[in-house]
């Protein structure tokens, strides 16, 4: 697809680290919260290059990993989570590119509150939960992304369905 006129040119995929990277295996995050990880980067890529359809490679990821009818559901709670959290977000997010073997072994600022969020929720950690959503979404309401990252975490079954209330702003 071409991009319209006065547009910004995109350029290739290079190896620039954004401020405040860090090594993804010295994060807490088990496999599970890495593969929503990669979920997540597919989206991201789709949403800042549509005519990538990585949306696809997202939903074929999921499957992969979780098996249907369960992949497609997760998929699905991912850019649920992803949408919420666009909505309140005021400016960009600094993602890596889940295809290249060198930006997978990285996790940008960015990436690792939206991860935090979930892997706070499995945890129970509700003031971690509040401190990376907050992060994410540059202080502006996060209720609703909050709460979309729970309904990830109850599809997974790694969430008690009645905790979720407990992670409202009061």
């Amino acid at each position: 697809m071409k991009a319209p006129a006065g547009s910004p040119k995109r350029t290739g995929h290079r190896h620039n680290l954004p401020i405040a990277s860090s090594y993804l295996d010295q994060t807490s995050f088990d496999e599970f919260e890495c593969d929503i990880l990669q979920i997540a980067r597919l989206f991201f890529k789709a949403f800042d290059h549509p005519e990538s359809f990585t949306w696809v490679n997202a939903f074929y990821f999921a499957e992969l990993k979780f098996h249907a009818p369960y992949g497609a559901t997760i998929a699905n709670a991912v850019l649920m989570s992803i949408n919420a959290m666009r909505i309140v977000r005021g400016s960009g997010f600094n993602y890596l590119d889940s295809n290249c073997q060198t930006c997978k072994k990285y996790i940008t600022a960015e990436e690792r509150y939206f991860i935090g969020t979930l892997h706070n929720i499995r945890l129970k950690n509700r003031s971690a939960v509040k401190m990376n959503a907050m992060l994410l979404c540059q202080g502006s309401a996060d209720i609703s992304f909050t709460e979309a990252m729970g309904r990830l975490a109850v599809i997974t079954g790694d969430y008690e369905g009645n905790a979720l209330k407990n992670f409202r702003s009061k």
